[in-house]
């Protein structure tokens, strides 16, 4: 709490919201470029096919894909550098980890991200629209990946207060 109280307000939003990058390549004409886009932190942006980068300040995680195959190394050695780019300047310095999808290590990841697995679907593609381009069932094995657990997600508990609260505002 002490470390909250004197901590400046985008380090606290940091602790409370971790960033996460997704990596990819672009291809245009004879020329691949690589691509770090920042992610909303949710478990639906860890795709099988994707390598994401979750940054939590204290600790920096690579994630990798089980079925990136197209440029594997390549990807790893980018994801290595932008972390140490994203580590440079962290106090105390971050640890950092490399994690492989369909494993144990999984849910160093999963506890730090918003359930979005468990919201509903318009919601879901709301906040990752690019799950408009993933096929029913994809997202339907993406949506099962993640372990079901029976407390709401931060989008359902919030839509509970809003129930519970405006009722009560009106005079």
């Amino acid at each position: 709490l002490h470390l909250l109280s004197h901590a400046s307000v985008s380090t606290v939003s940091h602790l409370v919201k971790p960033k996460l990058y997704q990596l990819s390549h672009a291809t245009q004409g004879d020329h691949t470029e690589l691509r770090i886009s920042e992610y909303p932190p949710v478990t639906l942006a860890l795709r099988s096919d994707k390598v994401v980068i979750l940054d939590t300040l204290t600790d920096i995680y690579i994630w990798i894909g089980s079925q990136i195959q197209h440029k594997k190394e390549e990807l790893l050695e980018q994801a290595k550098l932008f972390v140490e780019q994203l580590a440079e300047y962290g106090f105390p310095v971050p640890s950092r980890a490399v994690l492989l999808d369909d494993t144990a290590s999984n849910r160093f990841v999963d506890c730090y991200l918003m359930p979005l697995h468990k919201d509903s679907l318009d919601l879901q593609l709301s906040i990752l629209p690019e799950l408009k381009e993933v096929s029913a069932d994809e997202l339907r094995q993406l949506n099962s990946k993640f372990q079901h657990i029976t407390l709401k997600s931060f989008n359902q508990w919030l839509e509970e207060i809003r129930l519970i609260i405006t009722p009560s505002l009106s005079f």
